[in-house]
């Protein structure tokens, strides 16, 4: 039975977050082989010397994260992984994997948790308007969050100390990928919040996901199709296509972008949302992660383009590793964007791009100038690293759970008990709610709209045929809905 040294500081992290780290690491390198057996939760325990409860937490982690899989009456066992590119995987600081320096040796210590928001990708998305609801009206649909919960009082002081003090830096050119203060302090969240070892030379800001796709398109090229998860985010698909490349919708399976539709589209690039898949709200596990990986490896020219979006609105356990931090041969382009957490009208983003792909990058921002304004940047930067994004994320996260808890309540205990089932309640502030009706997805929609409920089909979200198994099916983003309306709107519901 392998041991490991955890650590009691009060800097190591909690005892069940160095756990995971250590056998998730063992798992990835081979240590532990596939299929093997991972010893019982109460031998482990006594082993290690910690409650049973710290090794239970661990190990409902890393089944949540696909590195562990387990069987009735028979215990808990190492997911097999695909063969990805060669090489280990890529050193990772927090969230990713954990660093442990031998067999017996000492876990690495994990960064704090990441800490969900209940941002909104897009004013609309896929023709359904998701603004703020008028008086009257109930918001599932997504979109801006109340004001009262942007964290106005912080972000007024930082703008009001860079306007009276540093106005030189407002007025000077910026850097064609971005001001350099904003550029580390995203490192350093991405390292702190997302386990991530980024160079901020391979940070490039733009304005909002939009922006970047267009960006990823002119340095990756259009020769080849670009897939993207179907169902997904249309707007994806909808810029690529403006951009010139070919696009190739392929299908979603539990587990994510399935592999072999993936290799049979002829793709070179594939647009994947691991962490949190959207609509469905899948969480790729580890096995699908290395396909993915292996898929990229096995042909020239191949890039995977990992979307974060939503990562950080996971309402439970701990923030899934990237894509990137597991992978070794320099594939892996991650987005993220920080206009989903604060506010889609503030059109903040950026991508990591790998050493390998950095000077096509280079190569199409150098000629351009910054598509964010220095004010924003600068303000962002202070706000990352003066600690008020993170204590902004846990305070939405506490409203996620909050507001969730609500709905799950009213749709167990209320007028729609045992007249639908949800799935993916967990993944982020959305959830799909399957209803017992006959009715056509365009037909709820309108129903809903004309009692002041804005919901999205899960068939709005298709690009071609809609699967039949996506009638009756609706998406209900909560991320607008203030505390103490899940009862009322489950009423609205029950309605359709």
């Amino acid at each position: 039975m392998r041991t490991y040294t955890l650590s009691t500081a009060r800097d190591a992290g909690p005892l069940y977050r160095q756990l995971c780290d250590a056998l998730r690491e063992d798992i990835r390198a081979g240590r532990v082989a596939a299929d093997a057996q991972l010893p019982s939760k109460r031998a482990l325990a006594a082993q290690l010397g910690v409650s049973v409860l710290t090794v239970e937490t661990a190990y409902a982690q890393l089944l949540s994260e696909g590195w562990i899989y387990a069987r009735a009456k028979s215990g808990h066992f190492a997911t097999p992984l695909a063969a990805a590119a060669p090489g280990a995987a890529r050193r990772t600081g927090a969230a990713g994997t954990a660093g442990t320096t031998g067999a017996y040796g000492t876990t690495g210590m994990a960064g704090p948790a990441t800490s969900p928001t209940c941002g909104a990708r897009a004013a609309t998305e896929g023709g359904v308007a998701v603004a703020t609801c008028g008086a009257g009206e109930i918001n599932l649909a997504g979109g801006v969050p109340a004001p009262d919960f942007f964290p106005f009082s912080a972000w007024a002081k930082i703008v009001r100390r860079i306007l009276s003090a540093r106005r030189a830096e407002l007025l000077a050119p910026t850097p064609p990928g971005g001001a350099p203060a904003l550029r580390e302090a995203i490192a350093a969240h991405l390292r702190d919040f997302r386990g991530m070892d980024v160079d901020p030379a391979r940070v490039f800001v733009a304005a909002g996901s939009e922006t970047l796709y267009a960006m990823l398109v002119r340095a990756l090229g259009t020769a080849r199709p670009w897939a993207v998860e179907n169902p997904g985010h249309k707007t994806i698909a909808a810029v690529y296509r403006q951009c010139g490349a070919t696009v190739r919708p392929v299908p979603v399976d539990g587990a994510g972008m399935a592999p072999d539709a993936l290799a049979r589209s002829g793709a070179a690039v594939a647009h994947l949302s691991p962490a949190h898949q959207y609509p469905t709200g899948v969480a790729a596990p580890a096995a699908r992660r290395y396909e993915w990986l292996a898929w990229a490896a096995r042909a020239e020219g191949r890039t995977i383009v990992e979307d974060d979006y939503d990562s950080e609105l996971r309402v439970a356990g701990l923030p899934l590793p990237t894509l990137q931090s597991l992978d070794a041969a320099g594939r892996v382009v991650h987005l993220e964007t920080f206009s989903r957490a604060l506010a889609p009208t503030l059109r903040v983003g950026c991508m990591v791009v790998p050493d390998a792909l950095a000077p096509r990058f280079d190569a199409v921002f150098s000629p351009l100038s910054c598509t964010v304004p220095n004010l924003v940047q600068l303000a962002l930067a202070d706000f990352l690293a003066e600690g008020h994004f993170a204590r902004h994320l846990a305070r939405t996260r506490t409203r996620c759970r909050l507001v969730r808890a609500e709905l799950l309540a009213a749709l167990r205990d209320g007028p729609l008990a045992g007249r639908a089932t949800v799935s993916e309640e967990r993944a982020g502030p959305h959830l799909v709610l399957a209803l017992k009706t006959r009715r056509p997805a365009a037909a709820l929609a309108a129903r809903a709209a004309a009692l002041g409920l804005r919901v999205r089909p899960l068939a709005s979200f298709y690009d071609g045929p809609v699967p039949r198994e996506a009638a009756g099916r609706l998406v209900l983003d909560y991320s607008a809905l203030p505390p103490g309306r899940a009862a009322k709107a489950v009423a609205r519901l029950a309605r359709l």
